[in-house]
């Protein structure tokens, strides 16, 4: 593959929500990034692509 993804956002209104299923349906378990002014949590590293759920 030449282009990859490397990371890639989830925009979400209801994040426990949100949290609860990607948890269920990918069994990991996100974990809370911290930023100002913005609630996060992040997908495991992976070496084959990065993501994250927003608010």
């Amino acid at each position: 593959m030449k282009n990859p993804i490397g990371w890639f956002e989830i925009y979400v209104q209801d994040i426990p929500r949100a949290k609860q299923f990607y948890e269920a349906v990918f069994s990991v378990k996100l974990e809370e990034l911290k930023m100002p002014d913005m609630e996060t949590y992040t997908f495991p590293m992976s070496k084959k692509a990065m993501a994250r759920l927003v608010r």
